[in-house]
């Protein structure tokens, strides 16, 4: 079998016999990942298409890899897959919002001349590894600054927690995804948002939180524009603590063991005791009488 680009060779993949929990990007982490590729260069215009068409279709990275340039059909914005993990061919869907990106690919890898074969492929036209897609995207999501796990089966996760934030159905999820059945896509979904859950407690009637709105308006009511119009240690003393207590508490007099109070030995220092001194006794020293002769 031939070596493909990125494949590291009599290594097993980094990913074999673990499970990692799954992590949906947002649109604004992944918008920052694929706005880390090269804009000029023709590796940074196919890796653009090739992350693109990952998050817009939900399509593994092993399907995607697989595509060749006939298989892709602009008008319809549907992809023929040959090789699935079902084993049978199924015709699959990607968003408009990939035009763009695909169409600039396709016109830079004819003008480099890589001839047939897969649509992503190296500028000499070999094709590409799962390995090399898997370090791009560990590299780009760090670049990103990305504080999760990025990986090529995340955007399809994150692909399917937003067609199910905007209302598709079930049903349609499942035949973008290419799940052999509607109770696949269900679990899947149900894994990753846990979607019934939790709108189920956004409606929910609760009881107000008495203790926390009663402190929040006692520190709204201590921020008065005398209060900050001082320092900022003033203003941060007057919105701990309401007015009354401060007040009261300027009003109260040092104790004498104050280190501030007044004292015997000047303002600033505290009072201390006397030393201790010895008392000897006044009567005179008791002297031993000298023993009866025998």
């Amino acid at each position: 079998m031939k070596r493909q680009f990125g494949q590291r060779a009599g290594y097993p993949a980094p990913n074999a016999g673990r499970k990692y929990p799954a992590e949906p990007l947002t649109a604004a982490e992944v918008g920052a990942i694929i706005g880390k590729c090269s804009g000029r260069a023709p590796t940074g215009i196919r890796n653009r298409a090739l992350l693109t068409l990952l998050y817009r279709s939900g399509l593994r990275v092993s399907e995607v890899l697989a595509v060749r340039p006939s298989d892709v059909d602009m008008a319809r914005h549907s992809i023929r897959l040959l090789d699935t993990k079902s084993g049978r061919a199924q015709t699959r869907g990607f968003h408009p919002s990939a035009d763009d990106a695909l169409a600039r690919w396709m016109d830079t890898r004819k003008a480099l001349r890589t001839g047939p074969g897969r649509l992503f492929c190296t500028l000499a036209g070999g094709p590409l590894s799962d390995d090399y897609v898997r370090g791009l995207l560990r590299r780009l999501g760090t670049k990103a600054g990305v504080p999760k796990r990025v990986h090529p089966h995340g955007l399809r996760h994150t692909f399917a927690v937003e067609l199910e934030a905007a209302g598709t159905p079930v049903t349609v999820i499942s035949k973008l995804l290419g799940h052999s059945s509607v109770a696949v896509t269900a679990r899947y979904l149900d894994h990753l948002t846990n979607g019934q859950a939790v709108s189920a407690l956004a409606g929910a009637d609760l009881p107000p939180l008495a203790g926390g709105s009663l402190a929040a308006a006692e520190v709204l009511a201590a921020l008065t524009p005398q209060s900050l119009a001082g320092d900022a240690p003033g203003a941060m003393m007057s919105a701990r603590h309401p007015p009354s207590l401060i007040r009261s508490a300027s009003r109260r007099p040092p104790g004498p063991g104050h280190r501030g109070s007044p004292g015997p030995r000047g303002p600033g220092k505290s009072r201390r005791s006397p030393p201790r001194r010895s008392i000897r006794s006044s009567r005179p020293p008791i002297t031993p009488s000298p023993a009866p002769g025998r």
